[in-house]
């Protein structure tokens, strides 16, 4: 079963920003889309981990969490309950491996959800090694404080080139998934 990379490997700042904002509003389109495609996969398999594939009502049983540490709750208990019923270390311990980086991953679409895009000089000021300017990053909302170093360097700053690579991390997330489906269905002959 393909596993993704490591997301929450430290991301360096860029050299450079986007050189139009709708570039970087562009990615962070794409990356809230693919997350939303992930939690769809979650929310499918936990339709079979629950006895039942498709049901719509099994779907909202999954989105009746308010944030996905709530919604991975609820997962991981039908996963529990699942094994109980059907032992199967390998299936077991890839959804457990899987979830692991699913976590790790909705650390960074929060990053992304709660940015805020700003010009590179809005960087720069707070970054004496920047060159760039009239340029975009997304960095974190300044109320956020927790996302700032005590210098007020953002933790983070994303261009489209690295909003892309997180992107694709959700893709192969979202390609793990649907072979960790299938596995399922292939297991309870369904």
């Amino acid at each position: 079963m393909t596993q993704p990379s490591d997301p929450w490997q430290s991301t360096p700042f860029p050299q450079n920003g986007d050189v139009h904002d709708i570039a970087t509003y562009a990615g962070v389109g794409r990356v809230l889309s693919q997350w939303e495609e992930v939690e769809v996969h979650l929310s499918a398999i936990y339709t079979i981990l629950t006895g039942k594939p498709g049901d719509v009502d099994a779907f909202r049983e999954y989105g009746v969490g308010r944030i996905f540490t709530e919604r991975v709750k609820i997962f991981e208990s039908a996963v529990n309950s699942f094994f109980i019923l059907h032992p199967n270390q390998r299936l077991e311990g890839d959804i457990h491996d899987l979830l692991r980086g699913i976590k790790r991953l909705s650390d960074k679409r929060n990053e992304v959800a709660h940015g805020i895009v700003r010009p590179i000089q809005w960087l720069r000021a707070r970054r004496s090694d920047d060159p760039a300017g009239g340029q975009f990053v997304l960095v974190p909302s300044h109320y956020n404080k927790r996302k700032f170093t005590k210098r007020t360097l953002p933790d983070y700053a994303y261009t489209s080139v690295e909003l892309h690579s997180l992107e694709m991390d959700l893709f192969d997330v979202r390609k793990a998934l649907d072979e960790y489906d299938l596995a399922l269905r292939v297991v309870l002959n369904l």
